[in-house]
């Protein structure tokens, strides 16, 4: 056998055992124009996010977390097709992402959803955990008999355990 042949024989094997990668970014860069008109201002330029790279496998739950203008949002607006990158790619499912997105957009959407900087913002305490969960279940077409074993899956997946979905939205995380 060729080493050639043992390579890729040996690749196949390995392979099987390591988790896809589902989202990649790869020297991404997002820069704004700066709209200061100011003298001290040294650059037209704002550099929202600079050289980002990141592997995100199946299965993995990943929070961004830093400084304030550090380039949270804009990294996440670009991972929801909302912003372009000024440089580099954004692959999801070992796909371009903008490409994907103008083909899959709705398939897409049911598979990343955004969760806001300021949950208590964002929820609504007048509304328990399962309704929240049931509007987005819904709008992803997932049967009425299913959903209360999908919402809890979800909350236990993130390490989120209740005794019912039915609490209100005041939740406790892991730890």
């Amino acid at each position: 056998m060729s080493s050639t042949r043992k390579e890729i024989v040996v690749a196949s094997f390995w392979s099987r055992f390591m988790p896809e990668v589902i989202l990649s970014f790869h020297d991404v860069h997002k820069d704004y124009l700066s709209h200061s008109s100011e003298w001290w201002s040294k650059s037209p330029l704002i550099k929202a996010v600079k050289g980002f790279d990141l592997d995100v496998e199946e299965g993995d739950s990943w929070g961004v977390v830093g400084e304030s203008g550090c380039g949270k949002s804009t990294l996440a607006k670009m991972v929801m097709g909302l912003e372009k990158p000024t440089q580099g790619k954004i692959h999801f499912q070992s796909h371009e992402l903008l490409n994907h997105l103008s083909e899959n957009r709705t398939s897409f959407y049911r598979s990343v959803q955004m969760v806001y900087q300021h949950p208590t913002a964002s929820l609504n305490p007048r509304q328990t955990v399962g309704q929240i969960f049931q509007y987005q279940i819904q709008r992803m077409g997932i049967d009425d008999d299913e959903h209360h074993s999908r919402i809890r899956e979800v909350l236990e997946t993130e390490g989120v355990y209740c005794e019912g979905i039915a609490f209100k939205t005041k939740i406790i995380g892991p730890g």
